[in-house]
């Protein structure tokens, strides 16, 4: 018998790139080593570069990561772009598509108390189409006011958001670590 592993149109980050929450802004950074090897349905996709950033939330379609969605700015229950107002928490998913883009996707938003403890209905991942490759996912809790992507600034006192990957215990808020794929559900902090 054959124990044979198919990875035929592989989607993964074979990359380190330091993808962070930039200080102090509403953008997203990649270290030095840039996000370089990023296969998309087993092709390398073009390199997402230090120099190229720092990178704007870029909100895709959940059916087509080539697809940009403009921030809605108002409160909704789910889709990519709707803003947090107070006691609302979210998944976002930082991923690369095909054509070598920094996108995003938001999962449905959820609830916290004050202390930023989900209520209810546990976070998850959204939806990630298959012409995008997950690098990292942040979980962003508007604990004080309404976050508005591309205004509010991460690690303002009223937002508490953290990129997390799965076997990192202890993460600081504004950190990023990198994710080959995604797990299969989130490690909440």
């Amino acid at each position: 018998m054959s124990n044979k592993l198919d990875l035929t149109g592989l989607s993964a980050n074979l990359s380190n790139g330091g993808l962070s929450l930039a200080t102090g802004t509403a953008t997203v950074t990649v270290g030095a080593a840039g996000l370089n090897n990023v296969s998309v349905k087993g092709k390398f996709v073009p390199p997402v570069t230090a120099a190229g950033g720092p990178y704007a939330l870029n909100f895709v379609s959940p059916a087509d990561a080539t697809v940009a969605l403009a921030p809605t700015n108002l409160a909704a229950t789910s889709g990519s772009g709707a803003s947090l107002i107070l006691a609302q928490a979210c998944i976002v998913v930082h991923a690369v598509n095909l054509l070598g883009t920094l996108v995003s996707f938001q999962g449905k938003i959820g609830s916290v108390d004050a202390a930023g403890a989900v209520i209810g209905a546990p976070l998850a991942f959204p939806s990630i189409p298959d012409n995008a490759t997950p690098v990292a996912y942040s979980v962003v809790k508007a604990i004080g006011a309404l976050v508005n992507w591309g205004v509010t600034n991460w690690n303002t006192v009223v937002v508490n958001a953290t990129a997390a990957a799965p076997i990192t215990p202890v993460l600081t808020a504004g950190s990023a670590n990198n994710i080959a794929t995604l797990p299969t559900k989130p490690l909440l902090v």
